[in-house]
């Protein structure tokens, strides 16, 4: 019992400790830490599932040479030889109490070693998380009780490494929506820079000047730049009513894409006056993240926006489309369209194309625009669906 009391001890230790962290690369390297020193094993291997993948690969070792962890990758491509796989599919432990006398491992036992060998499945709540594979000296045979106790370490050790998954993946969610956050101020600072900054100050220029007119009784020199003055501060109300409009409607899990758009179309028809057409040939739209959703989102504000002010447009239609694994979104209007050349680096116009082909590299997507005096506008968005999104479906 007290040689029981003296293997068992460090398990307990290990328990302590995962159960308190959320670290991955610790959760590791502490469990082999007391598998190799506090156990006295002779190596230990853990798999874990890759990410976004349906196979297993190992995530951590110790005590395994590159020629040894080679003559694994070889003996797993065997028929029966991958015991990781066969854990995680029964979720049921391999034990293999003498490796000398099983047959499966004569041909790898002079690359590798003897002693017992257990692979046993790291379980969580969810499922099977992973294995974890270890082997003793030759001279060292693991009993049915350090086999149970094994287990179960494998079960906390599942939850462990489970929890730290999830806080991985929130850290990475926190961290992708404080840069979009980020980034989105940023844009927003540099359109209220282009536009509501400069039109302000063109204002300011038309008082000045209106005042100094009145001084010398140029009274209607004067009206004629009160009314411009007038005409740029309620440009710029509309312009900045429309940006909150837009900012405050985003689409959501719950709403979902198209039921935000079609919500977001009928009102900006009746607020602004543009009148829409939205056509529905796909509805892979709501395959998108949320992130990646209302980026698209955005891109389509931005472009409506731009019909209404620079375009005068009257009517804009919006597609949505699938062409293979991408959804094709197509914004058009007939307005009264623009040399794309003409535009580059400079003025509102230009912004409002570089803030969506900004949008549009940050997922992964194409943008193209067509545009040409007296035809209108064209563009085109072309964003790519994730495999794991349609099988979600």
């Amino acid at each position: 019992m007290e040689r029981y009391d003296q293997k068992i001890s460090p398990l307990f230790e290990l328990l302590q400790v995962v159960s308190q962290c959320s670290d991955l690369d610790r959760i590791l390297d502490c469990t082999l830490d007391v598998v190799i020193d506090g156990l006295g094993m002779r190596n230990c291997g853990i798999d874990l599932r890759e990410d976004g993948m349906d196979r297993f690969a190992l995530r951590a070792s110790r005590g395994l040479t590159k020629t040894q962890l080679q003559a694994i990758e070889r003996f797993r491509q065997k028929p029966g030889g991958d015991f990781c796989q066969q854990v995680v599919d029964s979720g049921q432990a391999v034990f293999v109490p003498n490796l000398a006398s099983n047959e499966l491992f004569q041909d790898t036992l002079d690359e590798l070693w003897g002693g017992s060998y257990v692979n046993v499945p790291l379980r969580s709540k969810c499922g099977v998380v992973g294995a974890m594979g270890l082997v003793t000296h030759t001279d060292q045979e693991i009993t049915e009780y350090e086999l149970e106790v094994l287990k179960a370490v494998g079960n906390v050790l599942g939850i462990a490494i489970d929890n730290a998954l999830l806080v991985k993946k929130i850290r990475r969610v926190q961290h992708s929506r404080y840069v979009a956050v980020v980034d989105e101020r940023s844009r927003l600072a540099r359109e209220l820079h282009d536009t509501l900054a400069q039109a302000l100050g063109c204002m300011i220029l038309k008082l000045n000047i209106a005042d100094e007119l009145l001084s010398s009784n140029q009274v209607y020199q004067a009206k004629s730049n009160l009314v411009e003055a007038h005409r740029i501060s309620k440009a710029a109300y509309t312009d900045v009513r429309e940006s909150i409009f837009s900012l405050r409607t985003s689409p959501s899990r719950e709403s979902g894409f198209l039921c935000t758009l079609k919500e977001y179309l009928s009102e900006y028809e009746t607020y602004y006056g543009l009148a829409t057409d939205l056509v529905v040939e796909s509805e892979d739209i709501n395959l998108l993240s949320p992130e990646v959703g209302i980026q698209v989102f955005r891109i389509i504000q931005e472009a409506l926006g731009n019909s209404r002010k620079h375009a005068q447009a009257s009517r804009a239609s919006i597609l949505l489309q699938q062409a293979g694994d991408s959804v094709v979104v197509t914004i058009a209007d007939d307005g009264r369209g623009f040399n794309p050349a003409e535009v580059a680096d400079k003025g509102p116009l230009h912004l409002g194309l570089q803030i969506m082909h900004e949008r549009t590299e940050g997922i992964g997507g194409k943008l193209e625009v067509d545009s040409s005096l007296g035809s209108g506008t064209r563009i085109t968005i072309r964003v790519p669906v994730t495999q794991r999104g349609r099988k979600g479906r």
